[in-house]
Parts: structure tokens; C-alpha cells; sequence
């Protein structure tokens, strides 16, 4: 498990401290700063980069942040998808070990000026040490969370421009050639703006990469589409795209589509990787 560090000013030299006891206890460690103490700094520059880092492995990464007193740090780190920051400044350690068991939350806001350097110490170890109960009642009320934030997701779907999108679909549609395509291409292909959490294309021309898994014409296809942003589920498959970037294929979104949408050819899975993708999108279907 891999734990993220970020502090201002006020936590600064808190940050410091844990950093070392969490090191000399073999856990891996990434700090996102401050770097050096700087009085005039502000903490979201800090904790934004904890919280990005915790959402896009939210369940095998913590977060640990340090403020004045934590509660502007949690409230930033909160504005992110999959995270679930807690605040503590002190009193009962009963408020971190049922922050783990009740809450499963992933990153920790310590307010620096309420707390002795031992009893930070005292309360990461508990937090890091705890586990999610799972009981049903307290998963039952994170899935109502997560519902109230994909809530508001859907809710802003308003901003998504149908109409241009739906013009560029007529001039797509109108396409008589389709181009030669084969299975383990990726192309940057015209996905569209979408209902929901469908994945939209992006641009003007509403593009997106997708790997072609399986070609049953050469009018139709079956693609997922892909993502820079890297997470780690089931429904997700990371592979090298080249040796400097990761692309990761989002399996959820799983799609039949016209050749007419492709764009542009851009690369090429690997075999094994071809292979293994598939294996992984297989154990999702019935």
C-alpha cells in the first residue's frame, strides 16, 4: 500500500515527522510538499495532488495531510471522486479506528497545531493498521454516497453540447468509405457526447482512443475506449501505449461501433497484451 504525503506551512514539520516513522516502517511513501517552509504558501497547492493520486487508486493507496487545523485540507481533498478524507485533531483515538471501520476512509487530515508529535504517531498507526468492517450497513451507506456524487455527475450532463455533436454525427454518417481496419488496432475514433457515464469523446470532433477487440465486418466492430487517467479494477486494463505513456482500457464501456467513426490510426496492442485484455473483459460478461 502506497501512502501520499502533502502539508502547507502549518503542517509542514508534522509532515516531516511522519514521513521518517512511516519510512523506518516499510511503507512506501510519496510526498507531494510542500518541499520547505514557506509561510506564505497555500494548502490546496498540496493536498490537491494527495487527493488526485488516493482517487485514482482508492482502494490500495491512503492519503495522509497536514494543515493548521485539517479541516480546510479535508475539505479540499473531498472535492475529489473516491476519496474520503477524515479529520483529526486530537481527543479519542475511537474517532480514527471508526473512521477505518465504519467510513473505509482513504486519507487522513491531521490538524498540526491541536497535536503532539506522539500522538500523530499514535493515531497513523491506528489509522493505517485499521481495516473496513464491510459490515453491510456501513457499505449500504458509502453506496448512497457514491450514488449522491454520480447523482451530480448526471445531473451536469446540461453541459454537454448534443447539438454540435449531433451535427457532427450527420456529416459522419454521410461517410460512404470506411477505412481497412484489423483487431488490436487503436484508433482515435468519434465517440460522441454520451448520456451519462457513457464515455464522450473529447474536442471539437469528439475523439477518443479505442483498441478494436473484435472485427466481425468491415462495416462493425467491437472497441473499448481509452484513458490516460490510470486505475486499478477489475473493469480497467492498464498496458504501455509507448515508453512514455500508459493508456488504460476502460472494459465497463465495452461498445459496438461503425467504421465510419474512425479517425486515424495510431498504434498497435501487443499480442500478450491483446491477449490478456481480452481474458480480463471475458471475466466481466456472463
Amino acid at each position: 500500500m502506497k501512502v501520499f504525503l502533502g502539508a502547507d506551512h502549518a503542517g509542514f514539520e508534522l509532515k516531516e515527522e511522519i514521513k521518517k516513522f512511516l519510512l523506518a516502517g516499510g511503507y512506501e511513501v510519496e510526498d507531494k510538499g510542500a518541499f520547505e517552509l514557506n509561510p506564505e504558501d497555500d494548502y490546496p497547492d498540496y493536498i490537491a495532488p494527495v487527493a488526485k493520486a488516493v482517487s485514482e487508486n482508492p482502494e490500495n493507496s491512503r492519503g495522509i495531510i497536514f494543515g493548521g487545523s485539517g479541516q480546510g485540507e479535508a475539505i479540499c481533498a473531498n472535492r475529489f471522486t473516491n476519496v474520503r478524507a477524515v479529520v483529526f485533531y486530537g481527543s479519542s483515538l475511537d474517532i480514527v479506528t471508526l473512521s477505518r471501520e465504519h467510513n473505509n476512509a482513504n486519507i487522513l487530515s491531521l490538524g498540526a497545531r491541536f497535536l503532539k508529535e506522539t500522538e500523530a504517531i499514535e493515531a497513523v498507526k491506528l489509522w493505517l493498521e485499521t481495516d473496513f468492517s464491510k459490515d453491510e450497513r456501513h457499505k449500504r451507506r458509502l453506496e448512497k454516497l457514491e450514488f449522491l456524487v454520480n447523482k451530480s455527475v448526471i445531473d451536469s450532463d446540461s453541459s454537454k453540447d448534443f447539438d454540435s455533436w449531433n451535427l457532427k454525427k450527420k456529416n459522419i454518417h454521410s461517410i460512404e468509405r470506411r477505412p481497412f481496419f484489423h483487431e488490436r488496432e487503436i484508433w482515435f475514433c468519434y465517440v460522441g457526447a454520451n448520456v451519462g457515464f457513457e464515455q464522450d469523446g473529447q474536442g471539437e470532433d469528439f475523439l477518443r482512443p479505442v483498441v478494436i477487440i473484435r472485427k466481425f465486418n468491415n462495416e462493425i466492430f467491437l472497441a473499448v475506449p481509452l484513458s490516460k487517467t490510470e486505475k486499478r479494477s477489475k473493469y480497467y486494463f492498464a498496458f504501455p501505449f509507448d515508453e512514455n505513456t500508459t493508456s488504460v482500457a476502460i472494459l465497463s464501456q465495452v461498445r459496438l461501433i461503425d467504421a465510419r467513426r474512425l479517425s486515424r490510426h495510431i498504434g498497435t496492442m501487443k499480442d500478450e497484451e491483446f491477449q490478456q485484455l481480452n481474458k480480463k473483459l471475458k471475466a466481466l460478461l456472463p
